[in-house]
């Protein structure tokens, strides 16, 4: 994820590469009608793990497909602001006290846990 931003685009449609390899029927970007991919290249990705389908469709009608995982990685660290001094008032009844805390958590994902 870029600084700040909570999701990812990807776009790979625009650098493919051919091979005429083992008698291959797409050897050049002539012999491609479409390409397709699955989810589109506008679609937000939260960070993780996301499967994307490629579709080829030749000029003759002929279909393949192939499916690549890409892994969106966040390495923002989440913020954390704690309470300054936190005063525990004196519980007349035994040794134990309840104290509310406030902490202020941000994060560009979503947070997973605090603890």
């Amino acid at each position: 994820l870029s600084p700040g931003a909570a999701t990812a685009t990807v776009e790979c449609v625009t650098g493919l590469a051919f091979s005429s390899a083992c008698g291959g029927f797409i050897k050049s970007r002539a012999d491609v009608k479409a390409v397709y991919q699955s989810p589109s290249a506008t679609t937000p990705l939260p960070a993780g793990s996301a499967v994307f389908i490629f579709t080829i469709t030749t000029v003759n009608g002929i279909n393949t497909t192939c499916n690549t995982t890409f892994l969106i990685g966040d390495s923002e660290s989440p913020t954390l602001a704690c309470p300054g001094i936190v005063a525990v008032p004196e519980n007349p009844a035994g040794p134990t006290a309840s104290v509310a805390v406030t902490f202020n958590i941000s994060d560009n994902s979503a947070l997973a846990s605090v603890s």
